[in-house]
């Protein structure tokens, strides 16, 4: 028996299943988010402007796209399949792969929800200065 051929530790095969089992975790966080922030993009654009790039910033814009929403789920699912099916012997691929879907979770969700912080921030700033008294 070649040293190649050795069957992987127990240990490896537990870690391995373990991180891609929260790969796929990830993904179905982001079915979640697509299914969540699909009403964004026309909360953003009542908001003003022609259209939804005149209200958001460009990264808010991306991540609130139906192509984005459900194009990330769907290469996370091509993760998946890749790290079950070629079952690398080292640790470096669970890893990048998880690593990659949990900052792009990470990225949609603050992303998404700025515009309706700085919104809050303002109606917070108005509210301040309506119940400010004047001063002498």
């Amino acid at each position: 028996m070649l040293r190649s051929e050795l069957p992987p530790s127990p240990d490896r095969t537990f870690v391995t299943g373990l991180v891609t089992g929260l790969v796929a975790a990830g993904v179905l966080v982001h079915v979640w988010f697509a299914v969540l922030l699909a009403p964004l993009r026309e909360t953003y654009a009542e908001l003003g402007g022609k259209s939804v790039s005149d209200v958001v910033p460009c990264l808010t814009n991306l991540v609130i796209h139906p192509a984005w929403l459900w194009g990330v789920p769907l290469a996370g699912t091509a993760l998946v399949v890749a790290l079950i099916t070629r079952r690398p012997r080292r640790l470096g691929p669970y890893v990048a792969c998880a690593m990659l879907l949990a900052s792009t979770l990470v990225v949609t969700w603050v992303m998404s929800q700025s515009p309706l912080g700085a919104l809050a921030d303002n109606i917070r700033s108005d509210v301040q200065i309506q119940l400010d008294p004047i001063a002498p």
